[in-house]
């Protein structure tokens, strides 16, 4: 590592760090996307190995690398407020497009056949025809529904009055894959059996 561009990308992308998710919500537990990003590709790496146990064939390294870059570009362009970004159709297809250029000059720092191999990957996260891909949407949404969770079960109200949970759930139902499922039931299971836990003041 002689060339001092791969430090600055290095360096650069260390600023995920300090990119907060759910800014817009009160919270006992703040997230940056550096945890969010290590967190989705653990649940996918799980969710793979849950997956070839059904017989599906899953390129894992392929996976785990995209689950590392997915939000990658959050360096410099920060996070977008999910409702926000995706409330028009047309404006979330902008902005995707307006991230895989900030993304595309993230990577300029790295040597040429590397940095478009991380492109690559990174446009890869978008074809929904793969196993990997569906798999990483699955573990991205898997991670921001768990961060929602533990709050309402710390009693957190507004991200109860929010239905953050019950929205990811709901997205969540639309993935057509077995270990999902599971989790998704697991998880309506439990919140039918607990309230939130409050706190004493």
């Amino acid at each position: 590592m002689d060339d001092p561009q791969v430090l600055d990308f290095l360096i650069a992308i260390r600023s995920l760090m300090t990119v907060g998710r759910f800014s817009v919500y009160k919270c006992h537990f703040r997230e940056d996307v550096a945890q969010h990003s290590y967190l989705t590709a653990l649940y996918a790496m799980i969710l793979a190995d849950l997956e070839r146990r059904e017989g599906t064939k899953i390129d894992g390294e392929k996976l785990l690398r995209m689950a590392l870059l997915h939000d990658a570009e959050e360096a410099t362009t920060g996070d977008i407020h999910h409702p926000f970004k995706h409330e028009d159709t047309a404006f979330a297809e902008s902005i995707d497009n307006r991230a895989m250029q900030w993304f595309e000059n993230l990577m300029r720092g790295l040597p040429n056949d590397i940095a478009h191999h991380y492109v690559e990957l990174r446009k890869a996260a978008n074809d929904m025809d793969t196993s990997e891909a569906a798999i990483l949407k699955a573990a991205d949404k898997l991670e921001a529904l768990l961060w929602a969770y533990e709050e309402y079960l710390l009693g957190n109200e507004h991200v109860r009055r929010a239905k953050i949970v019950e929205d990811i759930l709901s997205k969540l139902d639309r993935v057509k894959l077995r270990s999902v499922e599971t989790l998704v039931a697991e998880t309506r299971k439990a919140m039918e059996n607990s309230e939130p836990r409050r706190e004493r003041k």
